[in-house]
């Protein structure tokens, strides 16, 4: 019944607009329908084009106001505005809509806000032309855009009572105008956060200033931009600007800070301090804001524009990073439980340079993944932190949802275990790796996220070289397997790299008695050519000499080429192509590029040595 009822409403209002449609004589639906289809299709040429605008501007002459408001009017509007060369007749459409004619539900339309955006591009285009804002033409820009800046601040509480997002889109329209920044811009937390896809931090000012139409923006924009953010946060009571900014109107709160950063930076400090000031109120307020997903973004945008100084005082005052590691400790099965894994992969990462809570971390985890008492049951933390499952009552926003369990690792908890190999004692989560199953362990190499957790097992300078040596011995009997998979095959090559000559011999030998098998998988084919096992079996001396050789260049040459900490966040991208070194993505070199090391099994290594 209730969908009966729904469908009548929508027809019925289709049957009004219908009705008002017929009603206005200025509007003639069929004739815009059929100028709208012509002007999708190509002219034959100029002067059919010419014919084609001069008709149209002959029958929207004087009604320009009125038909912005309906759907194939306000599209040949929009055609005119975007395809005639002659600033001169897009001024005479412009002037007839005029900012005094606004009204609250003509701005707030859809069809005539998709003409006002055409409005602002054509005439920040023209203003990005002028030589000073002194000309004639400049004078007139600045005089409609400051009217219509006029009439948004001047109705900005009703706007920001209806908070819809048809209110929020004017609202954002009106500050990139005054900003000079392109309309439709579409910032969101996707190209606008501390790190890019790679983990590299983005150079904000950059980003917001390649947007940029308008070098420099006049005063009077400065002007409205200050009521603009005076309004909707410095005067605002602090309960209603911590439900607009961080609940009802993100966008809004967003696109003020970065407009703010680049053209009017005391002003955005300003409003930085003032949310700041919200944020950390009360510890519930700083929880019910940093754990919705909308509040903590604005909270790391407010981070990522406020200045040195001020992150600084922030930073001293709220977010130490040993104080708030201390509160998180005691919450992390709860975090882990409601999908915020992310957080644990952070304090794993920060506390590599806070060696005093490398050890409490440790054991915070081991009791998240209830895996602290009974002593015995430490050795359990690593498995459970690689084949976590979630609860089935549990938020699945970790991509759990996309996630085999039989099969794959899971990735936060590969993540964190990366981090966690490079502090300074990782004896306990050595001892638990060392404890898994072989058929756990072989699941782990053959995983691309479990993969490089043994990669930072290996090429860690803090894990004792005894454990390394265990690991290596009880692999023994399954290099063919990880050799033959995509990366397993990378685990066999760092061990050819880190181990000694009597090590390499080993696994060498191993692997020449299954060279058949190897020679017809291609990931086998790679490990086969690359560790030299044809000279090997033909010609085991000169495989030898080249292995000595390779091993004294790396003890000649081991000063200037040092192994860093296996850290996700600090592994060379350069021969990756720019992609992050950890979690769901390969770091393994290019088809063609192997095959050119193929060619010279004499691989490159430097490192540590096993005994």
């Amino acid at each position: 019944m209730k969908k009966k009822s729904s469908s009548k409403s929508s027809s019925s209002s289709k049957r009004n607009e219908n009705d008002s449609n017929s009603k206005d004589k200025d509007y003639d639906d069929s004739y815009f329908k059929r100028m709208h289809r012509r002007a999708q299709d190509k002219f034959h040429d100029p002067t059919d084009e010419e014919l084609f605008i001069e008709n149209l501007m002959n029958n929207i002459k004087g009604k320009e106001f009125k038909l912005c408001k309906y759907r194939h009017s306000s599209a040949c509007i929009v055609w005119l505005l975007e395809n005639m060369n002659d600033f001169n007749k897009s001024q005479k459409i412009i002037d007839k809509i005029s900012p005094e004619l606004l009204t609250i539900e003509w701005t707030t339309d859809v069809n005539t806000h998709a003409v006002l955006e055409s409005i602002y591009d054509i005439l920040m285009k023209e203003l990005a032309k002028q030589k000073t804002f002194e000309t004639d033409t400049a004078k007139w820009i600045i005089k409609w855009m400051d009217g219509v800046a006029k009439f948004v601040v001047d109705n900005l509480k009703s706007f920001l009572n209806e908070s819809t997002e048809r209110e929020n889109h004017l609202l954002i329209t009106t500050m990139e105008a005054l900003g000079g920044i392109r309309i439709g811009r579409g910032w969101n937390r996707k190209n606008m956060r501390f790190g890019n896809a790679a983990g590299a931090r983005i150079d904000l000012e950059a980003m917001i200033t390649n947007d940029m139409i308008v070098k420099e923006i006049p005063q009077s924009s400065k002007h409205f931009l200050k009521r603009l953010a005076k309004a909707i946060v410095l005067d605002a009571p602090d309960d209603e600007c911590r439900e607009l900014i961080f609940s009802r109107c993100t966008s809004v709160g967003l696109y003020l800070l970065f407009i703010l950063r680049v053209r009017y930076t005391e002003l955005c400090q300003m409003i930085v301090k003032k949310l700041v000031e919200i944020v950390f109120a009360t510890d519930e307020i700083r929880d019910q804001i940093c754990q919705s997903a909308n509040g903590a973004y604005i909270v790391e945008i407010m981070l990522l524009v406020a200045s040195e100084s001020r992150l600084s005082k922030i930073w001293t005052k709220y977010l130490k990073f040993c104080d708030v590691a201390q509160d998180l400790a005691p919450d992390l099965k709860e975090l882990f439980q409601i999908g915020r894994s992310g957080i644990g992969v952070c304090l794993a990462k920060n506390c590599h340079d806070q060696p005093k809570m490398q050890t409490p971390l440790v054991t915070a985890m081991m009791k998240a993944f209830d895996s602290y008492e009974p002593k015995d049951k430490q050795l359990n933390v690593v498995p459970q932190m690689l084949f976590y499952e979630p609860s089935p009552n549990s938020d699945r926003r970790d991509s759990h949802s996309r996630r085999n369990f039989a099969t794959q690792i899971w990735l936060y908890g590969s993540l964190m275990l990366q981090h966690m190999f490079t502090y300074k004692d990782p004896y306990k989560l050595s001892k638990s790796l060392l404890s898994m199953s072989l058929d756990n362990l072989m699941r782990t190499c053959q995983d691309r996220s479990g993969s490089h957790v043994i990669d930072s097992f290996l090429q860690s300078p803090d894990v004792e070289l005894k454990h390394k040596s265990e690991l290596v011995e009880r692999l023994l009997g399954k290099y063919h397997l990880l050799a033959c998979n995509k990366y397993g095959s990378r685990i066999v090559e760092n061990i050819m790299k880190l181990s000694n000559e009597e090590v390499r011999t080993t696994i060498t030998q191993e692997l020449s008695k299954k060279e058949s098998l190897l020679m017809k998988n291609r990931n086998g084919w790679f490990v086969a050519k690359n560790v030299g096992i044809h000279h090997f079996k033909k010609r085991p001396n000169d495989w030898r000499d080249v292995e000595r050789g390779r091993m004294r260049r790396t003890r000649e040459f081991g000063d200037f080429n040092p192994i860093m900490k296996h850290r996700p966040g600090n592994m060379d991208r350069s021969g990756m192509g720019g992609r992050p070194s950890f979690g769901n993505h390969d770091r393994r070199s290019s088809p063609d590029s192997r095959r050119r090391d193929g060619r010279r099994f004499e691989r490159r290594g430097v490192g540590r040595r096993f005994h």
